[in-house]
């Protein structure tokens, strides 16, 4: 099967996300516990998720903002130019 790939200038690059629950003729269903099999709300998925991705799940907006991607983090110790070699890339010597 033949691939494609599409590479967009930054002015065509999608600025929302379209959300089908705007457009559904009923609500959704909330998540459901696993254990308890009951509905949850928010501040049960709060240690799973970011709220902002929650409030994002959960709404009825038509459009939803892409947020801007961060930075990714500084890191915190120095890596190392080159890795050490292990056991299972070392040659043996001789013939």
């Amino acid at each position: 099967m033949a691939q494609y790939k599409y590479q967009l200038e930054e002015r065509d690059l999608p600025r929302q996300w379209y959300n089908i629950q705007a457009d559904l003729p009923t609500p959704l269903p909330p998540p459901i516990h696993p254990a308890t099999h009951e509905p949850i709300g928010p501040e049960a998925l709060a240690p799973l998720f970011p709220m902002a991705l929650i409030e994002q799940e959960g709404s009825t907006e038509r459009f939803t903002d892409i947020p801007k991607a961060s930075p990714p983090p500084a890191p915190t110790s120095p890596t190392p130019q080159s890795p050490r070699p292990t056991t299972t890339s070392r040659r043996a010597s001789g013939g």
